[in-house]
């Protein structure tokens, strides 16, 4: 949320064909009219500090990056499909690519499952009339989001291009995690 502007200007740097009118003021959030179908999850997990974690798709789509979409070993190749209600015009996407959490044991100890499991590096998104977009991200546990050109779509495929190798230390985990995605556009 509230990052205090999206950086958006009125002019395309590049002079490609643009569509800024439309993804500037009238674009909105989308991503909770979603669902989510991923190639399975990780069983849910007692966390360090207590409780029960769920890693399943309906976690993409929460706005909340302390949770997550979860699935063992290397996900290079997976496929994660959203579905929008109705043919809706998008104009921005983007993810959190990794499990943006931090958690503490009882002894104080930190584990930052960011940095332990897998995070995805290079994603492509593909849109119902074959339109590729791909998207390059930066190890940053933020949400890392692209302007694209307008598509009308009902789907959205999320492909994992390129996935880090599980990190080392105590929250070293060797799962591929996303704690986010984000659509936005115009319906």
């Amino acid at each position: 949320g509230g990052d205090g502007g999206d950086g958006e200007t009125a002019t395309d740097p590049v002079g490609a064909p643009s569509s800024s009118a439309a993804s500037g003021a009238g674009a909105r959030d989308l991503t909770a009219t979603a669902t989510a179908k991923t190639p399975g999850n990780a069983p849910a997990a007692t966390e360090v500090g207590g409780g029960r974690a769920t890693f399943v798709a309906a976690n993409l789509l929460d706005a909340d990056p302390a949770t997550a979409w979860r699935v063992a070993g290397d996900a290079t190749g997976e496929e994660i499909v959203l579905t929008l209600p109705q043919e809706t015009t998008i104009t921005r996407v983007g993810l959190v690519n990794g499990y943006a959490k931090i958690a503490k044991n009882a002894a104080g100890e930190k584990f930052d499952w960011y940095h332990g499991n897998r995070t995805v590096t290079k994603a492509a998104w593909l849109f119902d009339d074959r339109t590729q977009v791909e998207q390059v991200l930066e190890r940053d546990r933020a949400l890392q989001s692209i302007d694209i050109d307008d598509v009308t779509t009902t789907t959205i495929t999320l492909r994992l291009l390129q996935v880090t190798a599980p990190g080392t230390g105590r929250a070293s985990r060797d799962f591929t995690a996303l704690s986010d995605v984000s659509l936005s556009g115009t319906s």
